[in-house]
């Protein structure tokens, strides 16, 4: 298993014996000097670690943000599928933390300000209900209580936190009985008589496991992105899916890939004067905005026209011509053409722990609308998570508050 991790570790030693004051004093400066940037080079690791575990970048995206050389890298990975690892992305809230402290040898769980300058643990009842209230307090407490029973051995997982036993229902779902739990936008339906919805319904609590963190303290973590055999002890009180997709026969678009490649190489920088120009977020906002209202055009004139008049963009887009923004769309759409057959492979032939959920979202009228899971997480060797996910599908749903519902919505109002 291929993995993506970060580590540093850093030793000095000085020993002024054998020379003199003032070479020592400049040796102690040194230290000092190199101390900085260690410190410096950590924090960014960090900080790394904090924004990929906090919004995973779109696969199409990749040209908005960083290298042609990085996005030629991680195309090139997807012509050989040994070195991914592909997990189901779950639709849940919020991105839990569980483990002991490696300082004090104490079982805590945490929120995503695990990664803030001062960590939030929370250890005991208190930590928690003098940090968060309301459904967020409550499904934290659910964590400390029931987490424990994984007896996680020395280190820290992360996952997303499906349901807490209040949670599981019992459902007409089109005329069928479902047992069924809504963390956020989508709804995960099982057929009563299946093994999956009888492990559900004897948990206390379910949780998607997905990021491994070990490290002498909470600042100073590596992170592998996958859950190792061994980190924990399975128990029946915790639902614990493998997220893990087989793709041994899976088909990924070879052709387009390789053109792909081909366009980027000679596109003449236009990808590094995107990502250097900052201006990325910009055009990734617009881009979403298409997305709300369900109309991505396939035009490539007025989709640039438009991104133009777009407020943020005008910021930063200096040095970013007509000719860039040609190109990085024409690149865009064969990498979302990518990602579509990719992520149609995956639900035709990937086979995981949640294949036989079924999956749905509730308007606020109470109409049902049979969907796909999100999508997909894709990590390639040395590389960081990418998400694959139908923008059409899914993000819209997720992005419209005004007409569908949230898990969380409804237990916040009880």
């Amino acid at each position: 298993m291929h993995c993506h991790s970060f580590s540093f570790h850093h030793q000095n030693r000085i020993s002024s014996q054998g020379i003199s004051r003032k070479a020592a004093d400049h040796s102690a400066a040194f230290f000092i000097s190199i101390n900085k940037i260690v410190r410096t080079f950590h924090e960014h690791l960090l900080e790394e670690t904090k924004r990929m575990n906090g919004h995973l970048r779109h696969f199409e995206d990749l040209p908005l943000y960083v290298t042609e050389e990085h996005v030629i890298s991680f195309l090139r990975s997807l012509l050989d599928v040994s070195r991914l690892q592909i997990t189901i992305k779950v639709d849940s809230a919020p991105s839990t933390f569980a483990g002991i402290d490696p300082q004090d040898g104490q079982f805590f769980v945490a929120k995503k300000s695990l990664f803030n300058k001062e960590p939030i643990l929370y250890k005991a009842k208190q930590d928690i209900y003098s940090d968060v209230d309301g459904d967020l307090a409550k499904k934290l407490l659910w964590a400390l209580v029931y987490l424990k029973e994984l007896k996680i051995k020395k280190n820290i997982l992360q996952g997303d936190l499906l349901y807490t036993r209040d949670m599981i229902k019992k459902e007409d779902i089109l005329g069928r009985l479902r047992i069924t739990f809504q963390g956020n936008t989508l709804i995960y339906a099982a057929d009563p008589a299946s093994r999956i919805a009888r492990d559900i319904q004897k948990s206390k609590i379910g949780i998607g496991l997905h990021t491994f963190y070990s490290g002498p303290s909470v600042q100073s973590l590596r992170v592998r992105f996958s859950v190792p055999k061994g980190s924990f002890t399975p128990s029946w009180k915790v639902w614990t899916p493998n997220l893990r997709v087989d793709i041994s026969d899976s088909q990924f678009p070879r052709d387009i890939i390789k053109k792909c490649i081909m366009l980027i190489e000679g596109s003449q920088g236009t990808v590094s004067r995107i990502s250097a120009s900052k201006v990325g977020a910009a055009i990734e906002k617009y881009h979403n905005s298409l997305v709300r209202d369900g109309n991505i055009t396939q035009n490539s004139h007025k989709y640039n026209e438009d991104l133009k008049q777009y407020p943020e963009f005008a910021k930063y887009a200096s040095g970013v011509s007509d000719n860039d923004l040609q190109r990085l769309f024409e690149i865009r759409n064969l990498m979302r053409d990518i990602k579509d057959e990719i992520i149609s492979s995956l639900k035709d032939s990937g086979k995981s722990a949640l294949s036989d959920l079924e999956v749905y979202v509730r308007k606020k009228d109470g109409t049902l609308i049979e969907t796909d899971h999100e999508g997909y997480v894709v990590v390639a060797q040395g590389m960081e998570p990418i998400k694959f996910v139908h923008r059409l599908g899914f993000s819209r749903y997720n992005f419209d508050d005004e007409n569908m519902t949230r898990g969380w919505e409804k237990k916040s109002r009880q």
